[in-house]
């Protein structure tokens, strides 16, 4: 663990099931701890050792571990049930995939007997979510379609919808467009049809992407300022931030980098405030890649920096590989072809280890813009050939097209 801050959190979350008696203790002995090992740590020659980052991602697994087995001893098999049920929510929200799967792994095989349908079912979902960021997809798919399952037994259509919708993102993501773009629209139909508003929202989001994807920018534009106006009515921070984050992208991809750069400062203020590691790491992602295209390139590398230590942290693999895209441009934007052809070869192995076309295509545009720059037409085509490969297996894309136009300029 490497956030303090969460361990934190966890602290003051014990407090409302223990007795002040109970948190005085681990904080005694994490204070008499600490101390322990500062005394032998200056003493004795293990920093050459062992680095000090490290130290410190052990002795708050340590903290961790000792919280939980006193809230274990002190209350009820139910409460302790529910203690654990949202330690798995904060350690999701602050990108503590590991501990937020350790959690949920710990509650199936211990507290079985105390979950509800219900209680199961959100956990095999957390489950999809979690394999998903690591891009670990036929895992995520495993547990959506579990999660799917016991909806279904219970009937609970809420639940039906959202894991249908979460499988259709994840089919999008392995190239299985037609499949996923079936299941935004089935989990659409039923959440519109039950009066399920959250849940419209979080289709539109998924089929905004898709349109995104496609290249048809204004359909998803349309869709990312309903979420807009979805999220600032019902006040919800996090769904804010994506909203503004997307509708940035679309603007950057139409290279209106003024507006762009507007909705990612309007982001920026929201997730000042936030924990949430995913959003913050979209952020710099997005904020990076318009600040190339602005050719501030010192800051936008600065920023892109920042988006791979936090996607490295979470274990996304393929927005690691779109960080890599972007520092591949920004390399070749600087005249370094070395760095940048290592950056860019590296998104295509990433992208390819999973068929996600879209990114491919676009790792493989950038490549084809560098050697055009080089005019280096030969290998320009190549590369134009291989982009343009990748989006005409996404059904209706647009880049089929503005390839076709581009390949006519070399």
């Amino acid at each position: 663990m490497n956030n303090q801050k969460l361990l934190d959190r966890i602290l003051d979350l014990a407090g409302n099931y223990c007795k002040s008696s109970t948190i005085n203790k681990v904080i005694g002995l994490k204070n008499e701890r600490e101390q322990y090992l500062n005394n032998i740590w200056n003493k004795e020659n293990f920093k050459s050792l062992i680095p000090e980052r490290n130290m410190k991602n052990s002795t708050r697994r340590i903290d961790f571990d000792t919280i939980i087995y006193f809230v274990k001893k002190e209350i009820i098999k139910q409460k302790f049930k529910k203690f654990l049920l949202e330690i798995v929510e904060i350690s999701f929200d602050s990108g503590e995939l590991e501990y937020s799967k350790e959690t949920i792994n710990s509650i199936i095989s211990v507290e079985m007997e105390y979950l509800t349908k219900e209680e199961l079912s959100a956990l095999y979902y957390k489950l999809g979510e979690i394999y998903f960021y690591q891009n670990e997809f036929d895992l995520s798919k495993n547990h959506f379609k579990n999660s799917l399952s016991l909806c279904e037994a219970s009937e609970d259509l809420h639940g039906v919808a959202k894991a249908k919708n979460s499988l259709g993102v994840l089919m999008i993501e392995q190239g299985l467009y037609k499949e996923g773009k079936a299941l935004f629209d089935a989990a659409r139909n039923i959440a519109s049809e039950q009066g399920f508003a959250n849940l419209v929202i979080k289709c539109d989001i998924s089929l905004g992407n898709y349109f995104y994807m496609q290249g048809d920018t204004k359909s998803a534009l349309e869709k990312y300022f309903t979420v807009k106006e979805y999220a600032e009515t019902k006040k919800i921070p996090d769904l804010l931030a994506k909203a503004l984050l997307n509708i940035a992208s679309s603007y950057r991809y139409n290279s209106d980098f003024e507006n762009s750069m507007n909705f990612v400062d309007k982001a920026s203020k929201i997730l000042e405030k936030s924990s949430n590691k995913f959003s913050k790491a979209l952020f710099y992602l997005v904020k990076g890649e318009t600040l190339i295209f602005q050719n501030e390139l010192q800051t936008g590398l600065a920023i892109l920096t920042c988006a791979f230590t936090l996607f490295s942290e979470i274990g996304d693999r393929l927005s690691i590989a779109d960080t890599y895209r972007a520092m591949g441009i920004l390399y070749s934007k600087k005249g370094d072809e070395n760095i940048a052809l290592s950056y860019l070869e590296t998104s295509v192995k990433l992208n390819r280890s999973v068929n996600n076309y879209l990114n491919l295509g676009e790792t493989y545009l950038a490549l084809a813009e560098h050697f055009k720059q080089k005019s280096d037409y030969t290998k320009a085509l190549i590369y134009y050939k291989n982009a343009k490969e990748c989006f005409i297996i996404i059904p209706g894309s647009k880049k089929v097209e503005q390839i076709d136009t581009l390949i006519t300029t070399i």
